[in-house]
């Protein structure tokens, strides 16, 4: 091939390539607000532990339910021959957060089949309140004597 035709295929194969660039048009943009919102996170202060006092065993072997009351902190037994004596307080925890974000509360843990119930000294559902944790379990004349212990978990998280 020779340097003249080799020159006539150059300039062709570029306005070839011009004409094809120009054929696209002209570029378009558009643009998309972008927002982050962050919130503080939910912290757990317990301020008490759960406490049910002194708990006469029955001498029947029909279970006793032994009960304190989240709502009140009473303790009382359903049944026969069972009877607390001593302080009992429930367990309290100051729960503080975004109180514009609802949040979910789960308890698990307790004392052998300690049942733990709850109450809300704020409206359900939301940061910045106060949780009373009261439970209930079973005592018979087969439950041996002793102390019993064990560990009440609050587990909150925004929804």
């Amino acid at each position: 091939m020779s340097i003249r035709n080799l020159l006539i295929a150059t300039a062709a194969l570029t306005a070839l390539a011009g004409a094809a660039h120009a054929a696209t048009g002209p570029a378009v943009t558009s643009d998309a607000a972008a927002h982050a919102k962050i919130i503080a996170p939910i912290t757990i202060t317990k301020q008490r532990d759960l406490e049910f006092g002194t708990i006469l065993r029955p001498t029947s072997a029909t279970p006793v339910a032994v009960t304190l009351a989240a709502t009140s902190g009473a303790t009382t037994s359903a049944g026969s021959g069972a009877f607390t004596t001593g302080s009992s307080q429930t367990a309290q925890f100051d729960v503080t957060g975004n109180a514009a974000y609802t949040v979910s509360a789960a308890f698990s843990g307790g004392i052998a089949s300690l049942s733990p119930t709850a109450s809300l000294s704020a409206t359900s559902g939301t940061t910045d309140q106060t949780i009373y944790v009261g439970g209930s379990f079973n005592v018979s004349n087969a439950t041996a004597a002793g102390d019993y212990t064990g560990t009440v978990t609050l587990t909150v998280q925004y929804d």
